[in-house]
């Protein structure tokens, strides 16, 4: 009898802990794919092309420009990627440090910024033939630079379709 009870309590227990498991899932939007977790739910909005939210506050917003079209004064045809980058920080009155990474989902730059004191922000710019993509993943202000890490795993998993 304790025999047959004990292995019902593990039993149960396993199934409980498998239940638990936050599982990878790839969401789709605005021409690009990203694999977060499926702690992640998506919103609709006017802003963005894609907009995923989870629990923890962490944000991944995406909205892709026509190469055709212009961005401020500037004919996006004419711009490389990190004329691009450089373009959007320089729009949107960003003063930061840009890297480039050459990664197996293609190349993109990125950087770190925070406005006021409620978000810090991951900025990565990607592009294919015909549109610039610009994305932002936040983290609340307390949890950004132990976010880091996380938000460039994220950014990481971007496949532009």
């Amino acid at each position: 009898m304790k025999k047959i009870l004990l292995i019902i309590c593990i039993f149960v227990l396993t199934f409980t802990l498998t239940g638990c498991v936050v599982k990878d899932e790839t969401f789709a939007g605005g021409g690009l794919t990203v694999k977060l977790t499926s702690e992640f739910k998506e919103y609709e909005t006017k802003k963005w092309d894609l907009y995923l939210e989870n629990d923890d506050q962490i944000a991944f917003m995406s909205i892709r420009y026509n190469k055709q079209s212009k961005f401020g004064e500037m004919e996006l045809k004419d711009c490389s990627l990190k004329e691009y980058m450089n373009l959007t920080l320089t729009l949107n009155g960003i003063d930061a440090t840009t890297y480039v990474v050459e990664g197996p989902n293609g190349t993109f730059y990125y950087c770190y910024y925070t406005v006021g004191t409620d978000y810090g922000f991951m900025m990565v710019v990607m592009e294919n033939s015909n549109y610039f993509y610009t994305i932002n993943l936040s983290a609340p202000y307390g949890s950004f630079q132990e976010s880091k890490p996380l938000l460039f795993q994220y950014a990481s998993t971007i496949k532009i379709q």
